[in-house]
């Protein structure tokens, strides 16, 4: 350091007796010395709408500047520094081409060519934001205050904010308007240009940015980036003076450097990292002059090394909602995720001491078992996801175990097995067709994905059925009550089942075959031959029945559906009359109906 220090204290007395020589001694010693360098422009407006411009640029220490237009030339002495600024006479709707040149004891450097366009500056459309020459503004200056120059409606406030103080002026009878705007020091000004005319309209903005720089250049503004990353290198973005350097500071020590481009100013920084380690990086913007900012320091941890898998603690198997809670423990301050059907779930946090409790969901079909294979897995703040452990959950539908039916259908006899009863009759079976109405009990055990286990029991009845039969034509047999009554017969049912069978659910309707047994019950009402009397008579004859059972249901709301059922059933019936005459008293019923679920 003692070195150093020295070294820095030599450098600045010979630059400073340099600076003293340069003065001084080329024209009391050496007489004239010629300039081999043409003047540095810093800033010239390419094109105008004023009938001025302003030339910044920088040249040999106390040269004269010469600035030719045309046939015009304008002139300043350089500082001490070498700085100049020169403000010229342009014309008017041209492009004017313009010669800058120095000159010290009579000797004259090359010349720098620019060319500035002037033009007019048309007015702007009604209630549209102001017209300002911003190309006649520098994009970032050392001076306390700039002029904006442009056009608005005439004889109307303008006004302009985002420097130190707003600034105000009025625009003439064109409309042109040029005011003093001071700026806040060393900072980003972003200059909102308006107009509010006699009426009180207050037109759009006008916008634009001008960087005021006096000592050093503002601190670079770096877009946000994780405090945690899995990756070897990380691109940092942001914004800087524009054509200034930005230089990275390493956690090695080494420095790299990159330019913010020459329109926004913005620039993009790939810094490598060092491996599972904490990284601190400092960003400095540096000037033309060679002047540091003030640092941006990032702190960047690298991790590239994953969690274990979580350990799963307790979570249910089987679940009616569509979100379980899962206990379990992992790394401290990860997070924790659920991926179902290859889609990720953020459900949790690990606290501090390694417990976690995710709210995990749960994927449900409306009518049928889903069965969930969940991984859970954990994710640091780098970005590094464990191996999952697996869980699966069956999530049970929301269909009611318990239902009660009633439906209104028709009933017909078919007859396939035995018809002698009809036969004798001189009818067919399908003539005693006929309403029927049941109410069953549904019962639904299911536990698992796929079918479910049902139970069903009914009661059935059909309506008695009356058809005429052929006149009663023997006159030797007595008969009681009114012929045409007594001629006519019927028949109904009623009887009793219990099926089993399997529940077969989809997501808007289910579909349930079963097979079962019960007790049938056969009235028959018609005449009947006594002791050679004739005479109506009812009769109950009992037998089993077998049924098979198809319902189609169909779910309106959670305890509301609406069905249909075919069924088929047999029941063998003998001894029907004194020939003892068989029938089939099963048959076909088609029903629709209504089914609540409890």
């Amino acid at each position: 350091m003692f070195y150093r220090s020295e070294i820095k204290k030599i450098k600045t007395v010979i630059f400073s007796l340099s600076f003293i020589l340069s003065l001084y001694l080329p024209c009391q010693l050496f007489g004239d010395i010629p300039i081999s360098e043409p003047p540095k422009i810093i800033f010239y407006p390419k094109k105008t709408g004023k009938d001025k411009a302003l030339i910044k640029g920088e040249t040999c220490s106390g040269c004269e500047v010469f600035v030719k237009v045309e046939d015009r030339t304008f002139s300043q002495k350089a500082d001490e520094k070498g700085f100049f600024d020169i403000e010229v006479q342009i014309e008017k709707n041209k492009e004017n081409k313009i010669s800058i040149y120095a000159q010290r004891a009579k000797r004259t450097s090359p010349p720098t060519q620019i060319t500035i366009n002037q033009y007019e500056i048309l007015p702007p459309e009604p209630n549209s934001p102001p017209k300002v020459d911003i190309d006649s503004i520098p994009r970032y200056t050392n001076d306390s205050g700039v002029f904006v120059f442009g056009r608005a409606k005439p004889r109307s406030k303008v006004v302009i904010q985002g420097g130190s103080a707003k600034a105000e002026g009025f625009s003439d009878e064109n409309g042109f308007f040029d005011i003093l705007v001071f700026l806040r020091f060393d900072s980003l000004n972003e200059l909102d240009v308006y107009y509010e005319d006699e009426q009180g309209f207050i037109s759009p903005k006008t916008t634009f940015e001008i960087y005021q720089i006096t000592k050093a250049p503002p601190t670079p503004k770096v877009q946000k980036i994780p405090e945690y990353t899995n990756q070897e290198k990380i691109k940092i973005k942001g914004r800087a003076v524009p054509g200034f350097r930005v230089v990275a500071e390493l956690p090695t020590g080494s420095r790299i450097e990159y330019k913010a481009d020459d329109e926004n100013g913005n620039f993009e920084a790939e810094v490598s990292l060092i491996p599972n380690s904490e990284n601190k990086i400092s960003l400095y913007t540096v000037d033309f002059a060679g002047n540091f900012s003030a640092p941006e320091r990032i702190v960047l941890y690298q991790d590239n090394i994953p969690p274990n898998p979580p350990e799963i603690i307790l979570y249910p198997s089987q679940a009616y909602q569509d979100r379980i809670n899962v206990l379990g423990k992992g790394e401290p301050e990860t997070k924790v995720f659920a991926q179902i059907l290859e889609k990720d779930y953020d459900v949790g946090n690990v606290d501090k001491v390694g417990n976690f409790i995710a709210d995990v969901p749960i994927l449900k079909f409306k009518r049928q078992v889903r069965r969930n294979y969940v991984n859970i897995y954990l994710k640091d703040k780098a970005g590094n996801n464990s191996s999952p452990a697996l869980i699966v959950v069956d999530a049970l539908p929301d269909i009611k175990q318990t239902n009660i039916s009633i439906n209104a259908g028709l009933h017909s006899f078919l007859g396939i097995t035995s018809r002698e009863f009809f036969d004798d009759l001189g009818k067919a079976p399908s003539d005693f067709a006929g309403l029927s109405a049941e109410i069953r009990y549904v019962r639904i055990f299911q536990r698992r994905s796929g079918p479910a286990m049902s139970i069903v029991g009914g009661f059935t009845t059909s309506f008695p059925r009356e058809i005429d039969i052929p006149q009663l034509q023997d006159p030797s047999v007595k008969i009681i009550g009114n012929v045409d009554e007594v001629s006519k017969i019927n028949l109904s049912t009623m009887y009793i089942t219990l099926n089993m069978g399997i529940a077969l659910f989809f997501e808007d309707f289910d579909i349930i075959p079963a097979v079962g047994i019960g007790g049938l019950g056969l009235i028959k009402s018609g005449p009947v031959l006594e002791n050679g009397t004739i005479l109506r008579e009812d009769r109950l004859f009992l037998s089993y029945v077998l049924r098979t059972d198809f319902t189609i249901r169909y779910s309106l709301l959670e305890n509301l559906s609406v069905y249909g059922n075919t069924s088929f059933s047999f029941s063998p019936v003998s001894n029907l009359n004194e020939r003892g005459s068989s029938m089939d008293a099963g048959g076909l019923i088609l029903g629709i109906g209504m089914s609540f679920g409890f």
